[in-house]
């Protein structure tokens, strides 16, 4: 019996060791990095109502190592434009964030301007984040997403954002609506207040609803025309409706 306990007392001590050995434990300086799987975000202003003149992408900052109850700390960032101004294409972000006490992740607002140069080329900034006195950058190199091949950073985001509408919807029915353009539908949607995603809703855009609005339309231009302010393509023609209501 004795002899059977000492054997099951090297047991237990050797199992209890080994899970010492593989326990995971945190040491060193905190870290930061953001939550993404990818390291690009694109934005497209168009559809979204003429209106609205922002639109805002929110980064999220992770922290990792010991949750700190009793300070603030903050999250450093630096912001890097290829063609875009701070001020002028995006809100000026500030230098860094703050972590609040026993929080493990901050959000940091990246607010994007619409432009009349997006109609006509893709704006670009990076947001980077920076080590600092509270953290260190954990991912110093490119890493794979999960089960892809795919090469992305958790340290940066690079978001591009334009206002370029390249092709017509796939509910606009050129026989009432007439040829398309960004201009002729950026009208159409201001002047009857429809929401621009609409356009994207097939049980919304019914063969009726286009009707409608190519008849008010047509109304429309023929009304300012006769005001002696005819509405204009961006060539300078004057906008039309389609043969169905001519």
């Amino acid at each position: 019996m004795n002899k059977l306990l000492f054997i099951l007392g090297i047991t237990l001590t050797l199992v209890w060791n080994g899970c010492e050995r593989d326990l995971d434990t945190w040491s060193g300086k905190d870290v930061v990095y953001l939550e993404q799987t990818v390291d690009s975000t694109v934005v497209s202003f168009v559809y979204i109502d003429s209106k609205n003149e922002y639109d805002t992408v929110v980064l999220q900052a992770n922290v990792m190592g010991e949750v700190v109850n009793s300070e603030t700390r903050y999250v450093s960032v630096k912001v890097t434009g290829k063609n875009a101004e701070a001020g002028v294409d995006y809100l000026p972000l500030k230098e860094r964030y703050e972590i609040a006490p026993g929080k493990i992740f901050c959000e940091i607002p990246v607010c994007l301007k619409r432009t009349d140069a997006l109609k006509s080329e893709i704006k670009e900034i990076t947001v980077e984040l920076q080590p600092n006195e509270d953290f260190d950058l954990l991912y110093q190199e490119d890493i794979p997403s999960t089960g892809g091949t795919v090469v992305f950073s958790k340290l940066s985001r690079r978001i591009l954002f334009h206002e370029m509408m390249l092709e017509a919807p796939d509910t606009w029915n050129e026989y009432y609506l007439g040829t398309f353009s960004a201009a002729k539908f950026r009208e159409i949607c201001d002047q009857m207040d429809i929401p621009r995603e609409k356009f994207l809703d097939r049980s919304y855009m019914s063969f009726g609803r286009i009707q409608y609005i190519a008849r008010y339309m047509d109304d429309y231009f023929d009304r300012m025309k006769a005001l002696g302010m005819p509405v204009l393509e961006e060539n300078g023609s004057e906008m039309t409706m389609g043969e169905g209501v001519l």
